[in-house]
């Protein structure tokens, strides 16, 4: 989803690069549907909420997009977009692909459900991880992440039964994808 046909780049992140904006952002409307960066944005270097540059200032995810919304984008590497324009696929909120990485993963037959939830706030679909996120791992890394947790190469939890990324804890939340 990041790199398309393209051939890897050493330590890059999802826009393709491995150059990074290392200053602090700071955000213009806030919670409102115009919420966008202020200060610090990158002409030509990768734009990406992460904690080490930008939680002590905005202290959470933001929307998705926020960087291409900027009037200062010049392309792909400062919106943060993939090779397929996938917005923020390093930092912000984690990825949580169906891995093939254990026995639960691979049994995923590709059903996706209706979009109907249960009364617990699940999917419907029987294969698809519940709560436990069996067949799950994670990537990309999300807003309180360090800059190698954002690396596309990053594989750390990509095939752990990662149960630490739920709704009522402190990280956020995630984008669910598969792998």
């Amino acid at each position: 989803a990041c790199r398309g046909p393209l051939a890897a780049v050493s330590g890059e992140y999802a826009w393709g690069t491995a150059d990074k904006v290392n200053s602090d952002y700071t955000l213009s409307g806030a919670g409102t549907a115009s919420e966008g960066i202020a200060t610090n944005y990158s002409t030509t270097a990768g734009n990406a909420i992460q904690y080490y540059t930008s939680n002590n200032l905005i202290g959470g995810p933001v929307r998705v997009g926020i960087f291409a919304a900027n009037v200062l984008n010049s392309g792909r590497v400062s919106s943060g977009a993939s090779y397929w324009g996938i917005m923020e696929l390093s930092g912000n909120m984690w990825e949580r692909p169906i891995t093939i990485g254990n026995a639960e993963g691979r049994a995923f037959t590709g059903t996706h459900g209706d979009g109907v939830l249960t009364s617990d706030g699940d999917g419907d679909a029987p294969t698809w991880p519940g709560t436990e996120a069996v067949g799950a791992g994670t990537a990309g890394g999300g807003w309180q992440n360090d800059a190698s947790s954002m690396r596309v190469s990053d594989r750390y939890y990509n095939s752990v039964n990662s149960t630490f990324i739920t709704r009522d804890n402190n990280l956020g939340g995630f984008r669910a994808v598969r792998h």
